[in-house]
């Protein structure tokens, strides 16, 4: 490809200055000299098709930033893919960034099974495919080859490298199944997760050895996101297990997590921010930033796990003003409602509305159900947040008067009717929800229903998918222990 950019730019110029010069001159270009010229143009295109190699590394020099803009594409995709938790949406995700970021025709994702060992196509954008051309008695020669290769291969290094000639025609049916040029393996630690096929480019009709290299560096991150997607789905199945698990993990993360967030507060605190570069303050900020959401996941999960498991869960009991709880959150979060430009309206019965709760687990609610509507509401939408002392009847057997009921509603994406009996599960999320928010884990809602019940009270929505949904609350203005399992200090 590079070779035939070349002679074009070549001959572009070397007509141009021709007819130019004859145009100035204004005399008739000669045939002879235009056959001559014709020959020559011919003999320059067969020599850079020889010298396919150096003017590859030619057109490099001559087009700037063309290598770094495609380090950079597969930088952007390793942080994007980076913050997605469950198989289907991760697969689908890698096919939608190598195909658009990569600027290739087709792509295809092959994951291998670890049960049955057998690998098995998770997505491609192949509308008419074939049967798999992958032998299940090969599939084990497969991982052994690219277990000790472990790199990028278009074609010919694919004809190059296998000696084994009936492997290689194996692997080369599969790349012309798959459209493809380049076979990338991916990997975590030592463990085969899957193949990546990436077909021909749009731009260049090549991969250039040194994109292979760059390409290389997928194979590692990809291979890891994978293999966490996988955990994450195996964690899921199994209730009991997930619970275990979850809890003691999150208890070996809390100390080291909780150790660098105390290293950062002292940094913040101790203005030591003066004497590091603003890169570096920005890289700090985000870390200390991230090390909040990870202690606020690995909390959430400890309360969770020991509500499931009714180990015990403590109250601290106190006066909550619930106006102003949410007037604090309110303003806690004015910069993410400004950012999309959501418009926020609060109708209190009073100035002054009192439960007996506890103020850090009212707090928790409240939040995850503002963060939730701004989250997943439209650029310019509203949310109206509603208090009322007893207004609606509900579930729990109370007079009107002896409870309070919040109403948090949004012009957001809404909940598709057939996922809303599954919305309050753990690591449970809607469709639309990912595709907007792939950050999630799941544990907002969950979290935030437990809490709600430790406290006597309920949460009902109602909710109707492209249009928003409106969560509403109910608290009783006396705290009533639910158990033997709720301790209040």
């Amino acid at each position: 490809m590079s070779h035939c950019i070349l002679s074009v730019c070549v001959i572009v110029l070397y007509s141009g200055a021709g007819a130019l010069s004859y145009t100035l001159a204004e005399q008739t270009i000669p045939f002879r000299l235009l056959a001559q010229n014709s020959i020559f143009l011919v003999i320059l295109f067969l020599c850079f098709a020889l010298l396919k190699g150096k003017s590859e590394s030619f057109v490099e020099i001559i087009v700037p930033d063309c290598q770094d803009a495609f380090k950079k594409t597969i930088d952007t995709m390793q942080v994007d893919l980076g913050r997605l938790v469950d198989v289907e949406t991760l697969g689908g995700a890698i096919i939608k960034a190598a195909k658009k970021g990569l600027n290739v025709r087709e792509v295809t994702l092959l994951l291998l099974d670890s049960n049955e060992y057998i690998f098995r196509v998770a997505g491609t954008t192949i509308k008419k495919q074939g049967t798999n051309p992958l032998n299940k008695n090969y599939h084990q020669e497969i991982v052994a080859y690219l277990t000790k290769h472990k790199q990028a291969l278009d074609i010919d290094g694919v004809v190059l490298d296998f000696a084994h000639k009936e492997l290689k025609n194996i692997v080369i049916s599969l790349l012309n199944a798959y459209r493809a040029e380049v076979l990338i393996p991916l990997f975590a630690r030592d463990s085969l997760q899957g193949i990546l096929f990436l077909g021909e480019r749009l731009t260049r009709k090549s991969y250039a050895s040194d994109e292979l290299l760059h390409l290389s560096l997928l194979i590692p991150s990809i291979g890891l996101m994978i293999e966490n997607a996988k955990l994450y789905e195996e964690i899921k199945s199994v209730s009991d297990l997930k619970s275990n698990i979850i809890t003691i993990t999150s208890h070996q993360l809390r100390t080291p997590i909780s150790a660098i967030r105390w290293g950062l507060d002292l940094i913040m605190k101790k203005d030591m921010l003066c004497n590091v570069s603003p890169v570096a303050e920005n890289l700090l900020k985000d870390i200390y930033k991230n090390n909040l959401r990870a202690v606020t996941i690995i909390d959430r999960l400890l309360d969770l796990s020991e509500i499931e498991r009714r180990k015990g869960t403590r109250m601290h009991l106190g006066k909550v003003n619930l106006v102003k709880t949410m007037d604090e959150l309110a303003e806690e979060m004015s910069p993410l409602l400004e950012r999309k430009a959501i418009t926020l309206k609060k109708d209190f019965e009073k100035k002054t509305m009192v439960i007996e709760a506890d103020q850090t687990k009212i707090f928790s609610i409240f939040s995850i159900l503002l963060e939730n509507a701004i989250k997943y509401n439209k650029q310019n939408g509203n949310i109206e947040i509603r208090m009322r002392t007893g207004e609606k009847k509900a579930k729990i057997k109370l007079p009107e008067n002896e409870f309070i009921q919040l109403w948090v509603k949004d012009t957001g994406i809404g909940i598709p009717k057939d996922e809303k009996r599954n919305i309050f599960k753990k690591f449970f999320r809607a469709k639309n929800a990912r595709a907007i928010d792939t950050d999630g884990t799941g544990l907002g809602l969950a979290y935030a229903k437990s809490l709600i019940e430790i406290h006597s009270g309920e949460i009902q929505l109602v909710s109707e998918e492209g249009k928003g949904t409106e969560f509403l609350v109910t608290l009783p203005k006396v705290f009533k222990k639910t158990g033997k399992n709720v301790y209040v200090l």
